[in-house]
């Protein structure tokens, strides 16, 4: 069995593992701002329209690098969720457990289960299985088996009222949000390639869960090991029914001695 600091170092390189794509950098310099102002009508119009993504498309540049496909069953389940491109997978939402697939596979790469009050309870790979300690209806701590069979506590989560502030680890996450934007379910991605974090999203869309991660926009989610810093600041367009139309994603990649900026722009239709 591997040892405590060879555990930690795999969720380290999971956090590290951004969902961002590397696909070239600009400097600083050249980078101007996006378009999304966080303005949202002031009055929404009154007839009911679903909130659910039908897709969300990203791009740099003019370039597509991601979709998200949203399909739904007549009663408006969500029966299909994939993301191909920089970050590719395939979300299955069932009764006590989500699974996450390679888009076209029918192996599981994770199944996440949960306990009877619809909290996480574990994640489990081929070879690992992580567990969730919650605090009510927040997450405390994320730990696995160690040699010595006492668990080992690889990840901490900290709140601040009922959004994640940090998460700690040999990679620490930083988390700010807006107080003055209208909240919307199924929009916010932690950029980290910790599935059940990342794809919160989809859960808290489908009700699948009692944990709660946040109920606030994100504004900006910093990544930092070392001298390494990588932030996301995000900007929001909204249609006449206060629906997010556009996110903005400004990602900032810095170390001691050089910084580089780029531009995502990610589309949604409902």
């Amino acid at each position: 069995m591997k040892t405590n600091k060879t555990i930690r170092s795999r969720v380290a390189m999971m956090v590290i593992l951004f969902a961002a794509a590397a696909t070239g950098c600009k400097k600083e310099s050249e980078i101007t701002p996006g378009n999304g102002i966080n303005t949202p009508p002031v009055n929404p119009v009154a007839t009911a329209v679903s909130t659910k993504p039908r897709s969300i498309i990203t791009s740099e540049n003019g370039t597509d690098l991601r979709k998200q496909i949203y399909e739904y069953d007549a009663q408006g389940k969500l029966t299909k969720y994939e993301s191909t491109g920089t970050s590719s997978d395939s979300v299955l939402v069932n009764g006590n457990s989500v699974t996450f697939k390679r888009p076209g596979s029918n192996n599981a790469v994770l199944v996440l289960t949960f306990n009877p009050d619809k909290t996480f309870k574990a994640s489990f790979t081929a070879n690992t299985q992580f567990d969730f300690i919650n605090n009510q209806s927040k997450l405390s701590r994320m730990t696995q088996a160690s040699p010595n069979n006492i668990p080992a506590t690889d990840a901490v989560f900290n709140y601040t009222n009922n959004n994640i502030g940090s998460m700690a680890s040999e990679i620490r996450v930083e988390l700010d949000y807006f107080d003055n934007l209208p909240y919307q379910k199924g929009i916010n991605e932690i950029p980290i390639a910790l599935k059940p974090i990342k794809y919160y999203k989809i859960m808290e869309q489908e009700n699948a869960t009692s944990t709660v991660l946040y109920n606030k926009m994100l504004r900006s989610v910093s990544l930092v090991s070392g001298s390494r810093r990588e932030t996301h600041e995000y900007t929001y367009a909204f249609d006449a029914d206060r629906r997010v139309t556009q996110i903005n994603e400004l990602i900032t990649n810095s170390t001691a001695t050089s910084s580089s900026q780029r531009i995502l722009k990610s589309s949604v239709s409902y």
